[in-house]
């Protein structure tokens, strides 16, 4: 190639590049760039045609007449990828300084390093070149929290350490799971982030979250100040139009495979392909309030677009288990209630349900446990797994034998108060020979013992540990109680001190006590899930049910910025049993029993001999006089 041919090429090739790099590049509003630059995990486009009442949830933030934009929705509803796409597009397209804040400093950690930059960074080559190093890690100027990228910034607040957003400014400003927000010494941690966007005319502020409990829901509360928008659907057999909701859903309990929705306006019979058709062939949302500058989105997961999650037929047989196994769950009231929340998107209302009569479960005893002539209990056939939950105090041990049976149905065995002080050998030798000589006879004639034992240890440890040490083999465990309102009724297995220690969530222990002791028999005779039996006599006296429901019981937000019930004891009374039923439940759910393949295994036993136990002696004894 000639010289001047080289020259030639040279120059073409120049002025072609001038050419591109002076062109005029369009901005893209939020929507196109989330469609023709954002990229998914696994390199997919981001589509709206997906989910099309996301588009109206982008553009909003940004109409000039909007001064907050508010998302009340469902988890899984794309809440979370709408953010997504307002930050993508302030980083690439619009630089903003933008703040984002969530209720803790660990969840904000956890939201920059899984959401962020996983899920829209790294996955995106243009962000990629900004915040990242081109192959998936950030730049190393850079910190989980605090970000810079040319013409911007992007910092990550912890709502529980205010202190950080002091010197903050920004004009994009995002506060998410803003209903597990705390008030700090320095006061409400969301209108402190709103202060940090004063000095600019173009601030946009955006609050997401599902909603808590009723008349305590920061999200409702900004809801319910905005034009509160829903999204409307026209019903496919009668064109008329409605809002989706889960109490249009009708199934048989037998068979929720079956489940179809049902038009509230002339009960059309609406198939779960209908429902997803209609949701993905709309995306104008309907105002319910008068406009005053605050725009806010509320949807229930009606209205999911995603496919049909494995193991069920449709979303609507989904949807109608969840609503079965909330109903059916041992803390019923909490898998109600976090139904509502997540799925509905909607404040619960607890119910209006006064404290538990001490008289009421008294009532419900019945003669169902008896003694054998060679000192054996027996036990209905709905009994079958014993546990064992025991309180330490100064001047005696008290502990009472459970029996746990399918739905979670429990059968008070017996409650026993060994007098002895704790430092001394004869308490515990009492406690041993009691464990180690009941004897539980099933009607299948099978012999059941404890197979699991807790002791509390927040008294006298030393000497519960002791104990409990040298009987690990035989399933009896040291515990101590957490207070922490979220904490299930019980957590792993710890070593402490050499000794294996469990640790008990003892307001979800009490709860589950104080729904059970609310429940009756239906009208067909049946014990409901949950339901506690209780004998006559063997130390269950009129004196043990006032103390098993002595307590206060309050809803509390929890660590989480959940709800929960919270009970306190301000008169100091005698609690024993409550305390100590707890354990034995708590040791129950530590074994995660599979009670059909036990009563299975029961079945296979020869009943003629339980016939003939049961035959001897029906007279009740009280356990805590013969022990």
């Amino acid at each position: 190639m000639s010289a001047i041919s080289a020259l030639s090429r040279y120059r073409k090739e120049s002025a072609r590049y001038l050419l591109q790099l002076c062109r005029f590049k369009k901005t893209l509003n939020c929507e196109e760039w989330s469609e023709s630059v954002r990229r998914m995990e696994g390199g997919g486009r981001y589509r709206l045609s997906f989910a099309p009442y996301q588009r109206e949830m982008m553009r909003t933030p940004f109409d000039p007449n909007v001064q907050m934009t508010v998302f009340m929705m469902p988890s899984r509803s794309g809440k979370t990828e709408v953010i997504m796409n307002i930050i993508g597009h302030a980083i690439d397209e619009v630089k903003r300084k933008i703040l984002v804040t969530y209720p803790t400093i660990g969840a904000a950690e956890k939201w920059s390093k899984e959401t962020f930059m996983t899920g829209l960074i790294r996955c995106t080559e243009s962000l990629d070149r900004v915040l990242g190093d081109g192959e998936g890690r950030r730049k190393s100027s850079n910190t989980i929290l605090h970000k810079m990228f040319p013409g911007g910034l992007l910092n990550v607040f912890g709502a529980n350490v205010p202190t950080e957003m002091r010197r903050a400014k920004g004009n994009l400003l995002i506060a998410d799971e803003v209903d597990a927000f705390k008030n700090t010494d320095e006061g409400d941690p969301l209108k402190i982030l709103w202060v940090r966007g004063t000095e600019y005319p173009d601030t946009v502020k955006i609050a997401a979250s599902y909603p808590s409990l009723k008349g305590s829901s920061r999200i409702e509360d900004m809801m319910l100040q905005s034009d509160y928008r829903v999204m409307k659907y026209p019903c496919p057999h009668c064109g008329e139009w409605f809002v989706m909701h889960r109490n249009q859903i009708r199934y048989n309990r037998q068979a929720p495979e079956d489940a179809f929705m049902e038009c509230p306006s002339n009960g059309c019979k609406i198939t779960d392909a209908e429902r997803r058709n209609l949701v993905l062939s709309h995306d104008k949302w309907t105002p319910t309030r008068p406009f005053t500058g605050i725009a806010g989105f509320h949807a229930s997961g009606m209205t999911s677009p995603h496919p049909v999650q494995k193991g069920f037929k449709s979303h609507l047989h989904y949807v109608a288990q969840l609503e079965i196994d909330a109903e059916m769950a041992e803390n019923r009231e909490m898998a109600i209630q976090v139904l509502v929340n997540t799925f509905d998107a909607e404040t619960y209302q607890p119910p209006e349900e006064e404290k538990p009569s001490p008289d009421g479960i008294a009532m419900e005893a019945y003669d169902f446990l008896s003694r054998a002539h060679d000192g054996a209990s027996l036990v209905p056939d709905g009994c079958l797994m014993v546990t064992f939950g025991a309180d330490v105090q100064g001047d005696r041990v008290e502990l009472e034998f459970v029996g746990h049976g399918i739905d979670n149905q429990t059968f008070g065995l017996g409650y026993h108060v060994l007098a002895g002080k704790p430092t001394e050998n004869a308490v515990w030798n009492a406690v041993d020979k009691l464990v180690e000589s009941s004897v539980f006879r099933h009607p299948s004639g099978k012999d059941l013992k404890a197979v699991r034992g807790f002791i509390d240890s927040k008294y006298k440890t030393d000497f519960v540990r002791a104990f409990t040490r040298a009987r690990k083999a035989r399933g009896i465990f040291a515990i101590y109680g957490s207070t922490v309102l979220s904490k299930p009724i019980v957590s792993a297995a710890k070593k402490m001190a050499g000794v294996t220690v469990y640790e008990i969530g003892t307001h979800e222990a009490k709860s589950l006590i104080y729904q059970n002791a609310n429940l009756r028999w239906d009208k067909k005779g049946d014990a409901p899930p949950g339901y506690p039996h209780y004998p006559f006599g063997f130390g269950y006296t009129p004196e043990y049910f006032k103390m098993l429901l002595c307590e206060d019981v309050e809803m509390k937000k929890g660590q989480d910025g959940n709800f929960y019930q919270f009970f306190s004891n301000p008169n100091r009374l005698r609690n024993e049993p409550l305390d100590v039923r707890g354990y034995a439940m708590a040791a129950a759910r530590s074994l995660n029993p599979n009670y059909a393949k036990i009563a299975q295994n029961l079945a296979g036993n020869t009943p003629e001999k339980a016939v003939k136990d049961y035959q001897l002696d029906k007279t009740p004894r009280n356990f805590v006089t013969d022990a």
